[in-house]
């Protein structure tokens, strides 16, 4: 019973929280952190239990935060773009997301025609919060409405 009461509040709580959160990453570590204080106050006893609610309260938020952290929606509608843009133009683009930390650069890096369509190879770089860069290669081809990105 105490749990499930516990649980209501966490609950409530976060999604009072997540309402004032102005990113993923931020209602990740918000209900991460909640999450993770609940697991270690049920794992800890004694006087431990404090300690145990602490540190799950930290891995919590540090798991929510990261799993957050990745791609919203505004942030691949920019990638998809700016890869159109950059197949049309042939011109590298850049952009950056204040609220998501996701930074992003598209760039032409091989042409090709296949069958009779024109083709160009976009290059996708991705790095959330200044973490390791990531990339894709996407093959865009031309069509009667333009430049085709998948």
């Amino acid at each position: 019973m105490k749990l499930s009461i516990k649980f209501a509040f966490v609950l409530m709580a976060g999604s009072i929280m997540t309402g004032c959160a102005s990113n993923n990453a931020d209602v990740g570590t918000l209900l991460g952190g909640a999450s993770g204080a609940i697991i270690g106050n049920q794992v800890g006893g004694g006087s431990g239990r404090v300690a145990a609610t602490a540190l799950g309260a930290v891995a919590g938020a540090w798991v929510g935060n990261r799993v957050g952290a990745r791609l919203d929606d505004r942030d691949r509608r920019d990638l998809h773009e700016y890869s159109k843009r950059s197949a049309e133009t042939g011109e590298p683009y850049s952009f950056y997301n204040p609220d998501t930390g996701v930074r992003g650069r598209t760039e032409v890096v091989s042409h090709e025609t296949l069958g009779r369509r024109e083709c160009r190879v976009v290059r996708q770089r991705v790095s959330v919060r200044n973490e390791r860069e990531t990339y894709e290669d996407i093959r865009t081809c031309r069509n009667e409405n333009g430049w085709e990105v998948r």
